[in-house]
């Protein structure tokens, strides 16, 4: 069995965290519920695109959200990697420390064809990065808005290899189109990445090496 590291415990400092939601003020990680219902946690549905990138962020943020999870990542390929890394988000999910809902949205490979097609060639953080954010986004927008959460959000920006700006463009689109408020979030920053990583290491969650697109899976070699 691989020797686990200690549990993971980032400084008080960095979860002391605010944000307005559709605001264009940059925060410097985690989110504050920019309202509370009263005597409730306001809803909040999470697109996620892995295990990995996801498990500081959810402990963090189910403190002050009723947070549930959705999986829509069509560019996710092969079939047979897409369900390695729903399968593994799901047993993290199921863990004690976590407990909660995933929702698993369409394969639907060739809606993300349709607008990559001819993109292949492009590096990753290009348009082709900026049209797949947006249709993962689009979509969790449309799911959250169907049933009836407060607020949308991502773990995209945890990676250093994403884009910010793409992110939020995205996000804030979506919720101009669905009339559900996006919450920004830089996860990365005050070591986010870094808490991320730690915990993931500590569930001894499988990490994969690139985004999951066919073009960016034909230029790496799975380790």
């Amino acid at each position: 069995m691989k020797k686990l590291l200690s549990s993971y415990s980032p400084p008080e400092e960095a979860l002391l965290l605010s944000l307005t939601p559709l605001s264009k003020e940059k925060t410097d990680g985690l989110i504050t519920p920019p309202l509370q219902k009263q005597n409730s946690k306001p809803k909040l549905l999470m697109h996620l695109c892995c295990a990995p990138c996801s498990p500081y962020i959810l402990l963090e943020l189910k403190k002050k959200y009723r947070v549930e999870c959705f999986f829509y990542n069509p560019n996710i390929r092969p079939k047979s990697e897409y369900d390695t890394r729903y399968n593994e988000l799901k047993r993290m999910l199921e863990g004690d420390e976590y407990q909660l809902p995933l929702h698993k949205g369409k394969y639907d490979t060739d809606r993300w064809d349709v607008l990559n097609g001819d993109l292949a060639h492009l590096p990753e953080r290009s348009i082709r990065c900026e049209n797949c954010i947006g249709l993962r986004l689009e979509e969790a927008a449309r799911f959250a808005a169907e049933y009836g959460f407060d607020f949308f959000s991502t773990v995209l920006s945890v990676s250093p290899h994403k884009v910010l700006s793409q992110i939020e463009q995205a996000g804030e689109k979506g919720a101009e189109q669905y009339g559900v408020p996006f919450l920004y979030a830089d996860f990365k920053k005050k070591n986010g990445y870094l808490y991320t990583t730690q915990k993931g290491k500590e569930l001894e969650l499988i990490r994969q090496n690139y985004c999951g697109c066919k073009p960016r899976g034909e230029q790496e070699v799975r380790v």
